[in-house]
């Protein structure tokens, strides 16, 4: 009977209906807005904070790193600085609960400079002197850190890399810009591994 609970147990952490808490960051469309009108980027969370630049009213897939406390405003990135916009206003893309997988994610970090750009199967990896493109051959998720995931994958120079993502605060060093993955990167080539860590940003385009 024991084990029979646990095995249940674990079934409901792993389903997405237990999994309903939202995932920062997380993609918004802006909604309600006129179409005459924009919707205002604060450089804080209240309508009279200085305003830094605005979205269109059809503006779509803009990543929201954060809420404020009361989650009535999120943190974004603009024109070189973070900045913040009314979540009334914003309607979250579907499928971004705790737990689910990134399909679509662009990593970078420095000293060596590299980035990689994951949509869906396709991986492509860059430095300074060359890209590569691969695919993802399997995917890395653990049921008792919904907070974390990543993928394994492979490039036609014919590494298998790993890229692991967890979802907390992460600056890259050079800009304002607030991240909200963490990554760390693995590869080995002709049998020297690697290590790389960096940040991650949802909005790839």
């Amino acid at each position: 009977m024991l084990r029979l609970a646990l095995a249940l147990a674990l079934l409901l952490l792993a389903s997405p209906a237990f999994a309903t808490q939202d995932r920062w960051p997380a993609l918004f469309d802006v909604s309600g807005v006129a179409a005459d009108d924009v919707l205002n980027i604060r450089a804080e969370p209240n309508a009279g904070a200085e305003k830094i630049g605005d979205f269109a009213p059809d503006a779509r897939s803009i990543e929201v790193i954060a809420p404020n406390e009361r989650q009535d405003w999120g943190l974004v990135n603009v024109d070189g600085r973070t900045g913040w916009v009314s979540l009334h206003y914003m309607v979250r893309q579907p499928g971004q609960w705790l737990g689910a997988p990134i399909e679509t994610v662009q990593c970078a970090g420095t000293e060596p400079f590299w980035s990689l750009t994951r949509r869906g199967g396709t991986v492509t990896w860059s430095t300074p002197e060359a890209e590569t493109s691969g695919t993802v051959t399997t995917p890395l998720d653990t049921i008792a850190r919904r907070d974390m995931s990543g993928v394994i994958y492979r490039l036609e120079s014919d590494t298998r890399d790993h890229l692991v993502m967890t979802l907390e605060r992460c600056s890259d060093g050079m800009s304002d810009y607030a991240y909200g993955i963490r990554a760390i990167l693995t590869r080995d080539l002709d049998g020297a591994p690697e290590m790389f860590g960096g940040c991650c940003s949802l909005d790839v385009d």
